[in-house]
């Protein structure tokens, strides 16, 4: 590929407008991760977190001082990493203008055209507070490998079975 996607995100700017969630691409979630989101987080910018025990190179980790986002990266050292990034960011209120102006800053630089959207984010921490929402209890998962399908199977099939139990 020749660009990543920083560049996709910088191409929709104009849709960023309102309120919104910027997912990517492999993430899979249960219903109540939105409603979990959207009940919890009041600020313009959180990046939806989950912790697990151990955490590999692809992993987009998270650092945090409390529910604050201090940096997110998959460079990120294990000593300093509290979570991880699920593929998901709320953006409301001041939080679209925000991040389109992050996006024109970074498009400045031509080394932008590889970079990753969360960059960006990660541009913004010291500058303003980003915060994160921590959705353990809830399902996620991502699609990166083959190997993910069957996680990604089992994960559904059990939302499938949980949304038929409710509606009898």
């Amino acid at each position: 590929a020749e660009t990543d996607n920083l560049v996709s995100c910088w191409i929709a700017r104009e849709e960023m407008n309102e309120d919104f969630f910027l997912l990517n691409g492999d993430t899979l979630f249960e219903v109540a991760v939105v409603g979990r989101v959207l009940s919890k987080s009041a600020h313009p910018v959180t990046v939806v977190t989950t912790y697990k025990p151990h955490y590999d190179a692809d992993d987009m980790k998270v650092t945090l001082e409390g529910q604050r986002l201090i940096n997110i990266g998959k460079d990120i050292e294990p000593e300093k990493t509290d979570g991880e990034s699920v593929g998901m960011i709320f953006f409301r209120g001041e939080g679209p203008a925000l991040f389109r102006q992050g996006l024109e800053r970074a498009m400045g630089d031509p080394s932008s055209s590889r970079k990753w959207y969360l960059s960006v984010i990660r541009d913004l921490c010291p500058t303003m507070k980003v915060w994160t929402c921590s959705i353990e209890g809830l399902r996620s998962c991502e699609v990166d490998y083959p190997a993910d399908l069957k996680s990604a199977e089992h994960m559904l099939s059990a939302c499938m079975e949980e949304s038929v139990a409710e509606r009898r």
